[in-house]
C-alpha cells in the first residue's frame, strides 16, 4: 500500500514539474526568424542559361500566424509568427535554387513561375516527458509560358519535425517550420517535370 502511495507521489510530482517546462512562457507572443539552405552539389545546366524566369508567390493563408505555443495541458496558448514575410521567404529560396541551375531571374521573363501558399503551419504533440513539432507547408506551383499556356502543375505538401523538445516555444516551432520550407522546396527541385518546363519555354 505504501509503494503504491509513492509512486502516486511520484507521478503527481513529475506532472508538475513537466507541465510549467513544456509550457514555456506559453502567454508571450513569439516571432521566428526563417532560413533556407540551399542544396548541395547543384549543377548548373547549360541549356537554362538562354532562360530568364519570372517568380511570382502569393500567401493565400487566411491566418497570417505560424502557429501557437501549449502549455503543459496541451492548450493553445500565444500565437506564433513569423518575422519575415512568408512569400518573400519561399520566392527567394526558389530564386536561389533557379540561379543555382543556371537560369536568370529577371523582368523580361519567358517563364512564369506562380505559387500559392494555402498552409504553413507548426502544431505541438505534446507527450508526458518531452513532445514534438511538428510543420507543414502546402502550396501549389503552376509553370506558364510568356503566352499563358500552362507548362506545370503540382500540389506540394511538405513537412518538417522537431522531436524531443521539452518546450512548446517559438524557437522550436522555427526548426520545424524552415525544415518544412527546406523539404517543400527540394520537393519541388526534385520533380524533373518541373525543370523539363522551364527548359520548354525557351
Amino acid at each position: 500500500m505504501i509503494n503504491k502511495i509513492n509512486k502516486t507521489f511520484i507521478v503527481v510530482i513529475s506532472t508538475l514539474l513537466v507541465i510549467p517546462i513544456l509550457s514555456g512562457c506559453a502567454l508571450t507572443t513569439s516571432s521566428v526568424p526563417l532560413h533556407y539552405g540551399p542544396q548541395n552539389n547543384v549543377r548548373k545546366l547549360k541549356a537554362a542559361r538562354n532562360v530568364i524566369v519570372g517568380v511570382h508567390v502569393q500567401d493565400l493563408r487566411k491566418n497570417k500566424r505560424v502557429g501557437n505555443k501549449k502549455n503543459g495541458f496541451g492548450m493553445v496558448m500565444a500565437p506564433i509568427y513569423a518575422k519575415k514575410n512568408v512569400a518573400g521567404t519561399v520566392r527567394n529560396a526558389i530564386e536561389k535554387e533557379l540561379q543555382a541551375r543556371g537560369f536568370k531571374i529577371g523582368k523580361n521573363a519567358i517563364v512564369l513561375v506562380n505559387v500559392g501558399i494555402t498552409k504553413f503551419y507548426n502544431n505541438f504533440n505534446m507527450g508526458f516527458i518531452s513532445g514534438s513539432a511538428v510543420a507543414k507547408l502546402n502550396m501549389t506551383v503552376i509553370v506558364k509560358n510568356k503566352q499563358g499556356e500552362q507548362l506545370f502543375h503540382r500540389k506540394i505538401f511538405a513537412t518538417g519535425e522537431n522531436g524531443g523538445i521539452m518546450i512548446a516555444s517559438g524557437s522550436n516551432a522555427g526548426v520545424a517550420l524552415n525544415r518544412a520550407l527546406q523539404n517543400g522546396v527540394n520537393i519541388l527541385f526534385n520533380d524533373p517535370k518541373f525543370t523539363a518546363a522551364l527548359l520548354q519555354a525557351k
